[in-house]
Parts: structure tokens; sequence; C-alpha cells
């Protein structure tokens, strides 16, 4: 796997934190982090890895260290067009796919409370 370059002359551009990269670019956290292992399913596993991006943030009263990863957008977007291609394209197939996923749900519900009510309501399975 090749590594990604740590430029510090980046460290004032945009930082991305790993839930908003995962959910805006549809990635999976082992696509950004090396020590996530990928599992059997899993595909891309030959993706350049990201050598920065933990942050460890103290909290008081408590609650002990928390962990936050944050990336650069261009790396995010490098790994994203890697994977997906364009994800333009890619979202808007995923959004199709989804509300044609939920209109069949839709239908297959109303058309069973549609029997049912024909049947002397919907009180009576």
């Amino acid at each position: 796997m090749a590594k990604l370059p740590f430029d510090p002359e980046r460290t004032l551009t945009y930082m991305q934190q790993l839930s908003e990269a995962l959910r805006t670019y549809d990635l999976r956290d082992y696509m950004l982090l090396k020590s996530r292992i990928p599992g059997p399913r899993s595909k891309h596993k030959d993706l350049p890895e990201i050598d920065y991006g933990t942050v460890r943030v103290g909290r008081g009263y408590g609650l002990g260290m928390c962990v936050s990863y944050r990336f650069f957008k261009e790396d995010v977007e490098m790994i994203s067009d890697l994977v997906h291609g364009d994800i333009d394209d890619h979202m808007e197939a995923k959004r199709k796919k989804t509300a044609a996923r939920q209109d069949k749900q839709f239908r297959k519900l109303h058309i069973e409370l549609k029997t049912r009510l024909s049947y002397g309501g919907a009180c009576e399975p």
C-alpha cells in the first residue's frame, strides 16, 4: 500500500471528521484508517494509507479521553475517487436505489393493509 505524504503547509486547510467523511463520500472506516481491518466480503483493500488523522481530545469531569479522527478533504476525495469514480453519480444512484426500495416496502405494506381492511377491519390479523 502506498502512503499519502503529510504536507505541513496544508495544515490550515479544511479538515474533515471521520463520521462526516464516511457519510458524505459513502466510505467505510477501513478505507481511511489503517488500524481497522477489512472484513472478508470487503472490497478495495489496496487503497493508499493516510498516516495522520488521530487527534486525542481530553474531556474533563470524569469522561476520560476521546479519540477524534480528522482528515484533509483532498485526501478523502482522492480515496473516494479510487473507490467510486464520480461521487455525484454514485450518490445519485444510491439515492434512486434507496427510493425504489422504500417505494417497494410502502406498496407491500399498502397492499397488506388493504387486504386486512377488506376482510373485516384492521384490528383482525
